[in-house]
């Protein structure tokens, strides 16, 4: 007997993503405590904004699919692509402090790199999420 293909519902779609969203923002909380109690450890903070960017990323990819309103999808995804590239910067920084990289000229130009990386990425998934439609 082959194998059934399983198409998941958009409630479950809905479901997974609300629960990476929660996921981000406990350990959003956690690693900004973390930073708030022991400030000379950067990488707390770079990590906990890391991961407050990648749960606005996936609620932003949420909310672009809930809306009948074409305004309020379009705006999800610019901010779904802002906060993509700020997802990448913040991971560039997280690394940069955990391992002590003390050359800020090269760091600068990574972070802004990642940064139009992961908004040419970003538009690259929304020509994507497009194209079947038009």
């Amino acid at each position: 007997m082959p194998p059934t293909s399983f198409t998941p519902s958009a409630e479950l779609i809905h479901a997974h993503q609300m629960f990476f969203a929660g996921v981000a923002a406990v350990l959003t909380l956690v690693h900004l405590s973390l930073y708030v109690f022991e400030r000379r450890l950067r990488e707390n903070l770079f990590c906990g904004l890391f991961v407050a960017g990648y749960g606005v990323f996936v609620y932003s990819n949420l909310a672009a699919g809930l809306g009948e309103n074409p305004l309020f999808g379009a705006t999800s995804a610019r901010v779904s692509h802002a906060s993509l590239a700020f997802t990448c910067a913040c991971g560039l920084l997280t690394v940069q402090a955990a391992f002590g990289v003390s050359r800020p000229r090269a760091a600068g130009a990574t972070v802004v790199a990642a940064a139009v990386l992961g908004g040419a990425g970003a538009q690259a998934l929304d020509h994507a999420r497009i194209a079947p439609l038009g």
